[in-house]
């Protein structure tokens, strides 16, 4: 029989405990990194003279509001 004390198994449940735990992390991390990123299609573009919200493409320059009907220019900093 072994014999051990109270410290001694709380030390070994803590190291087993921490174990699963980074185990889990490490798993999430490489499953994460394996997805492809997507570009987005659209992007939010506010008006300029109503200043509503509205969606636009990517690469659309210049869009019509479809609130007030007026054109705006995307800022290209």
């Amino acid at each position: 029989m072994i014999t051990t004390n109270i410290s001694n198994i709380f030390l070994i449940y803590l190291g087993l405990y921490l174990f699963v735990c980074l185990g889990a992390w490490f798993y999430s991390h490489v499953k994460q990194k394996r997805k492809t990123v997507m570009t987005p299609l659209h992007e939010v573009l506010h008006c300029e003279y109503c200043t509503s919200a509205y969606l636009v493409r990517v690469r659309q320059i210049i869009s019509q509001c479809p609130h007030c009907k007026s054109f705006n220019k995307k800022n290209t900093k």
